[in-house]
């Protein structure tokens, strides 16, 4: 992404990314009533990372670092 989410060609940027792996316009549609496009747009995107990390299609960076509990340190999508 280019521009920031919160502008309109931000919005148009990553409304194309996600047309390309989900029925975005359905997913939209379906939001809870007052949820901000930016926030709405953040969930759809989520949801695209966690169907791929349970998939074991995802990507990661962030290699083996663990926090002070073990658990791994590392953004997937």
């Amino acid at each position: 992404m280019t521009d920031p989410k919160t502008t309109a060609r931000g919005t148009v940027q990553r409304l194309t990314a996600l047309r390309g792996v989900m029925d975005v316009e359905d997913a939209l549609a379906g939001a809870p009533v007052r949820v901000p496009m930016v926030d709405a747009l953040d969930a759809c995107a989520a949801a695209w990372s966690a169907a791929r990390i349970a998939a074991g299609t995802a990507q990661s960076v962030g290699e083996d670092a663990r926090d002070a509990r073990g658990r791994p340190m590392r953004i997937s999508w």
